[in-house]
């Protein structure tokens, strides 16, 4: 209910911003509706319409289980929601093709490996990827809606726009816990459940934002950050975007997500040397340069405070549970090993099949959550076929967009280097976790990358660049 009342009030936000800029004599909107879009996605609002795996009671409680990463159910989410209002508002601009197989190859190498999933005879739940291709479908239709109706222009200065708010509400929420210990902050928007979150380490309480948790928000933050990064290091509303990096970075601080420092760190490295050597990522150079920073940086962590949050607290039981997950994703895959066990099924395939002893709350805990490592659900899930598909899918990308930053288009240099960052980002971080995988960070990674790689900005970055570096301000005016 507190989600649905926040999406109605940022609606009626954007809704006044509108008024007052159109009575102020300013046309130019349609960025705020962008805005709006981006608002809400950390908030992942949406209502069930095919449950797949219906719930059980536990001590006499119903709980809701869950068949893997993507969750149980089809949902009519947002992004539906805002492709039917944009519709009615009069943003009906289509193209015939807009559904070919070049212009999105990867939406249909999803669908083939639901195909695959279907047949695959190991797979225990043969429908359990309809909740994965039905999200990325609803994204797909409002983010081909933004490209057909509005200029790449709009989508940078919406996505801007929205980062920036959602930046300050953090950033808000971050101050009032855990530094000013106001407790009603966390439980804001998640309930007293994200309390138990931000306080589940002993010696100190972690920012939980908007999100519930920290790690979301550190990786929500760390998105956000990149994307500044990359409006600064292409001059476009530099001195704002080197604020809201610093607050960014304020409120990782605050979550203290170890996972999410060490992904800081590297990403930033990455982008700096990308930017400044003005070539693509993976040249015999870059990696170099990278590795060795990287390793002094890791020396010096070791020597310095930060490393009392490694090396102590719960540390050791981190790592230990991680391993733990990863040696259960391990035995999955080995029981079918080319095409795996079928997409969004590992969570409950470890829970109804494999001879676990459930006596240990920590093992119960385990089989019951997404394993910490989103290499391994792929592998896991989708076999040797599907992970060698995941690898060459990042170093393509990554390749392909950080080779594509340095053109005379702005636009186009800030969403591929943006579209490098969280790449990169997600990479690093879904290595112990599966944050990125949460619908509330997995829809940036989608909008992000849609567009970074769209062909109507293909286009475009063969025009004169429409964002002036001599005159950053040119699209917030």
């Amino acid at each position: 209910m507190v989600t649905l009342v926040v999406v109605c009030l940022l609606l009626a936000v954007t809704i006044f911003r509108m008024v007052v800029r159109k009575t102020s004599g300013k046309s130019d909107n349609n960025y705020l509706l962008v805005s709006l879009f981006i608002q809400t996605l950390p908030f992942a609002y949406g209502k069930s319409i095919l449950t797949l795996l219906p719930g059980k009671k536990i001590g006499g409680e119903m709980v809701f289980q869950e068949l893997g990463a993507f969750g149980n159910s089809v949902r009519f989410e947002l992004p539906l929601l805002f492709f039917l209002i944009l519709l009615l508002l009069g943003y009906r601009k289509w193209e015939n093709n807009s559904f070919g197989i070049k212009d999105n190859i990867w939406f249909y190498v999803l669908l083939v490996f639901s195909f695959i999933a279907v047949a695959n005879p190991s797979n225990i739940f043969p429908t359990a990827a309809l909740p994965l291709i039905a999200y990325v479908f609803q994204f797909l239709l409002i983010a081909k809606l933004f490209e057909y109706n509005f200029s790449i222009q709009t989508i940078i200065k919406g996505l801007y726009d929205g980062l920036k708010v959602l930046t300050i509400l953090n950033l808000f929420l971050a101050i009032c816990y855990p530094v000013l210990n106001i407790g009603i902050a966390a439980t804001l928007f998640k309930g007293e459940h994200a309390l138990e979150w931000a306080q589940r380490r002993a010696g100190y309480a972690s920012a939980v934002g908007i999100f519930g948790h920290p790690g979301p928000l550190a990786l929500f933050s760390l998105i956000a950050a990149i994307y500044f990064l990359a409006c600064s290091f292409n001059s476009y509303n530099r001195r704002l975007s080197k604020y809201l990096i610093l607050a960014n970075m304020f409120v990782i601080l605050l979550t203290f997500s170890r996972t999410t420092y060490i992904s800081s760190i590297i990403v930033f490295l990455l982008l700096f040397v990308v930017h400044k050597q003005k070539k693509q990522l993976f040249s015999v150079k870059n990696i170099l340069i990278v590795t060795s920073l990287f390793a002094l940086v890791v020396f010096v962590l070791y020597l310095t405070p930060l490393s009392d949050v490694f090396l102590k607290t719960d540390a050791g039981d981190q790592i230990e549970n991680r391993y733990a997950h990863w040696i259960l994703g391990y035995d999955m895959w080995n029981t079918s090993k080319l095409l795996g066990i079928g997409m969004n099924t590992h969570v409950y395939y470890m829970s109804t099949k494999l001879p676990i002893n459930l006596d240990s709350a920590i093992i119960a805990f385990l089989i019951r959550s997404p394993i910490h490592n989103i290499h391994m659900i792929i592998l896991a899930e989708t076999g040797l076929l599907g992970i060698f598909t995941w690898l060459y899918f990042y170093v393509y990308n990554i390749g392909r967009s950080s080779k594509r930053a340095h053109g005379t288009n702005s636009a186009s240099n800030i969403l591929r280097l943006t579209y490098t960052g969280v790449l990169s980002a997600f990479f690093i971080y879904g290595t112990f976790g599966w944050t990125p995988f949460q619908p509330e960070i997995f829809s940036f990674g989608l909008f992000i990358g849609y567009f970074a790689t769209s062909k109507k900005l293909a286009v475009q970055s063969k025009r004169p660049s429409s964002i002036k570096k001599t005159k950053p301000a040119y699209l917030l005016s």
